[in-house]
C-alpha cells in the first residue's frame, strides 16, 4: 500500500533547501541563505512544516489589512536600507547595523 510521505519540520525544510541550492550552483552565498530563510519563515507561519507555529490571530479584515500594509512597508524600508549598506565601503560595520535592523523587524513582524 502507498504511504504519504512524512511532513518535514521547518529546520529540515531549510536544511535540505541549503544543500539541494549548494549541489546545483555548487555555492551557497549568504544571500541565498537569507532568500531560503525568508520563504522558510513564510511556509512555517502558513502551517506547511510538521511542526506548525499554532498562532491564530482573530482580527478584523480592517485591522488585518493595515497590519498587512505596515508590513509590506518595513519590508520595503528593510530592502533599501539593506541595498544601501551593501554598497557602502565599510561593510563589516554596516553588516552588524543591518543584522541588527532585519533583528528589529523579526521583532515587530512577530
Amino acid at each position: 500500500m502507498f504511504e504519504m510521505p512524512k511532513k518535514q519540520t521547518a529546520m529540515e525544510s531549510l536544511q535540505m533547501d541549503y544543500r539541494a541550492h549548494e549541489r546545483v550552483t555548487g555555492r551557497l552565498t549568504p544571500a541565498d541563505k537569507n532568500r531560503m530563510v525568508a520563504r522558510n519563515i513564510l511556509h512555517e507561519e502558513l502551517g506547511m512544516f510538521a511542526d506548525p507555529q499554532g498562532a491564530v490571530y482573530s482580527l478584523d479584515e480592517d485591522t488585518r489589512d493595515r497590519l498587512l500594509a505596515h508590513a509590506r512597508q518595513d519590508a520595503s524600508h528593510a530592502l533599501c536600507n539593506t541595498i544601501s549598506l551593501m554598497s557602502s565601503k565599510s561593510q563589516s560595520r554596516l553588516l552588524l547595523i543591518a543584522i541588527g535592523l532585519l533583528a528589529y523587524i523579526a521583532y515587530r513582524v512577530s
